[in-house]
């Protein structure tokens, strides 16, 4: 990840914020890899059909892009907001 992305995730967590998140191999896993690290607790994982949760709670709404689907509806925080 680059800095811009290690910004925005810290803004987030700064904000207690609840981070929406697939768990799909590669920038998801990556991201949650990171989150744990930080012991950063307000994450909602979408399942993508990996199993990937570090464990996180996982909701189950069914494979891609239904998970994209549900985790926008969810949201009410975008990046043009940070």
């Amino acid at each position: 990840m680059n800095a811009e992305m290690w910004t925005r995730i810290h803004n987030i967590t700064n904000l207690n914020a609840t981070i929406l998140i697939g768990n799909y191999r590669g920038f998801d896993q990556l991201a949650l890899a990171f989150l744990n690290i930080l012991e950063y607790r307000n994450v909602k994982v979408y399942e993508t059909g990996s199993g990937l949760s570090f464990g996180y709670p996982i909701i189950n709404v069914g494979r891609y892009p239904r998970q994209d689907i549900e985790m926008s509806r969810s949201a009410d925080y975008t990046a043009n907001s940070m």
